[in-house]
């Protein structure tokens, strides 16, 4: 069995907790299907006593001076 961690990603959409998706620490994203094995060693996880932080839980937000210019903009004369 593999040690996994979870996290809660954010919806794109809405900037909140997903409710439908849960972020395994390999990448892979597992619908909250109680059919799904996935899903099933998910909560056999949190029944352990484990808890799948939200992004918020876990990243810091970026400070002004840390973001990034955007890509691909064009200087127009």
């Amino acid at each position: 069995m593999n040690d996994y961690t979870y996290t809660i990603p954010t919806n794109s959409i809405t900037g909140e907790p997903s409710i439908t998706i849960v972020l395994r620490s390999d990448g892979a994203y597992i619908p909250t299907d109680p059919a799904n094995s996935d899903y099933q060693a998910y909560l056999a996880y949190v029944a352990n006593g484990n808890k799948a932080p939200a992004p918020s839980d876990t990243i810091a937000p970026a400070q002004p001076d840390e973001v990034a210019p955007s890509e691909g903009t064009t200087n127009v004369s």
